[in-house]
């Protein structure tokens, strides 16, 4: 549950800010779903499904309460997964440093449901029905030792499951939204602490100056990439809508990283860049840390650490799973399929959680009939056919106890109805139009 019980507007998520003069794009990334490597899209009309909002509205039913967390939780480590000790010491060994700022800077994926995309199987040319995140992947800050973390609102915003992965680590952390700016695009994380690195907020607002030397750290564009990337650029000016103008090439990923000044103090988070296809280039907009600091003393300090079960961190590793599913570099993971079964077994899944297992499954099942070069489930040879027919099994039952459970997730959670339409054929019937969606994608930043 969020922290600020008021209501934000959802917005519609789109890359550029249409409805403004100005021509800023949203930085949480927009790429296409790995899992497209494997298929050639077929030719089938694009229809958008209307997401259902996460707060309820008078004329919408609100979601179904999801179950408690589990009882056992995760005891808190030593370090988190994402302490960058090891991390460190390998790319000194290979002639590069990371700063202390990018040892705190993390990735962000949130996932805000399933659509799916009818296409073409690249080595079976057969048709598939395959399940494609709607997903944002953006970057923050770790400002606390407990694990709180500093982020863009956008790249959270509406998300039903959130994983965080530190950086030089490929294991996911859950994280849970702990506060949300209602004003500017801001927005508080918490992951299982302790936490080594950190960047903390200063005591006091910076003051900044023209031309003043700054730069950011985040993870642009591929999601694979185990460490963020630097930038560098110049203070241009203030705003009247009182973010900050930088001069600053910055690339869809970078959203809700962390700028700092030539100290290394924290003094903003990016939230825009220039429009490129506007004739915008080289121009960020972020958020000063004056916000996020009178969120912090008035909200955010005095809340107590969050609580993570196995479970919690099992879901977030899924995600970032499904997310990553590459068939060029990995035909097939089997350990990744092991944890899709795993948490195929929970049966205190939410219904959202339910729905996600249920597309990575499927998904998984697919790249053993493309890698395997099989146009269906008996042309696979016995060992692999058992282990596909398991993973069919599992999202079939999961996508319809989810659908049963929460009826409403047939608008952002698409997928689950069209794979009980078809019943887990793994050779796919003419549909109806199907979504279109092969891109990670982030909400729609607030419009000022």
């Amino acid at each position: 549950m969020l922290h600020n019980t008021r209501t934000l507007l959802a917005t519609p998520r789109s890359y550029a800010l249409l409805a403004t003069p100005r021509s800023y794009a949203l930085l949480a990334t927009p790429l296409v779903a790995l899992l497209m490597a494997l298929f050639v899209t077929g030719p089938v009309a694009a229809q958008r499904s209307p997401l259902a909002p996460t707060a309820p509205s008078p004329t919408t039913p609100a979601p179904a309460t999801p179950p408690p967390a589990h009882p056992e939780a995760l005891p808190p480590p030593v370090l988190a997964p994402g302490s960058a000790a090891g991390a460190t010491t390998a790319l000194s060994a290979a002639g590069f440093q990371l700063r202390p700022v990018d040892r705190a800077t993390v990735r962000v994926f949130a996932l805000t449901g399933v659509g799916t995309r009818l296409a073409e199987g690249r080595s079976s040319r057969q048709n598939r029905l395959i399940a494609i995140a709607r997903a944002s992947h953006g970057s923050g800050v770790v400002i606390r030792g407990d694990g709180l973390i500093l982020t863009a609102r956008h790249v959270v915003q509406s998300a039903d499951t959130i994983a965080v992965v530190f950086p030089g680590q490929s294991t996911a952390v859950p994280a849970r939204v702990v506060y949300v700016d209602p004003d500017d695009d801001l927005a508080f994380l918490a992951v299982a602490g302790p936490v080594a690195d950190f960047v903390p907020l200063p005591d006091a607002p910076p003051t900044l100056t023209a031309s003043q030397r700054v730069s950011v750290s985040g993870y642009p564009l591929d999601p694979r990439e185990r460490f963020p990337a630097a930038a560098s650029g110049d203070v241009s000016r203030m705003n009247n809508d009182g973010r900050i103008q930088l001069s600053i090439s910055v690339n869809p990923g970078n959203s809700g990283g962390p700028v700092v000044d030539a100290d290394g103090k924290l003094i903003a988070i990016v939230s825009e860049r220039g429009e490129p296809e506007a004739g915008v280039l080289g121009i960020a907009l972020v958020e000063p840390i004056r916000a996020a600091l009178d969120d912090f003393r008035a909200d955010v300090a005095a809340l107590p650490p969050q609580i993570f079960s196995a479970a919690d961190a099992q879901l977030a590793q899924i995600v970032v799973d499904f997310l990553r599913i590459d068939p060029d570099g990995t035909p097939y993971d089997p350990a990744a399929a092991t944890r899709a079964l795993a948490a195929a077994r929970e049966t205190t899944l939410p219904p959202e959680a339910s729905a996600l297992v249920a597309a990575h499954a499927w998904n998984l099942a697919l790249v053993l009939l493309e890698t395997n070069h099989a146009a269906d489930w008996n042309a696979l040879r016995p060992d692999l056919r058992a282990t596909a027919t398991e993973l069919v099994r599992a999202a079939l039952a999961l996508a319809g106890r989810a659908l049963e459970q929460a009826p409403y997730l047939r608008d952002h959670y698409g997928f689950t109805r069209f794979l009980l339409r078809i019943a887990g054929r793994a050779i796919a019937p003419p549909l109806p139009p199907v979504e279109q969606r092969g891109r990670l994608q982030g909400a729609a930043a607030p419009m000022r």
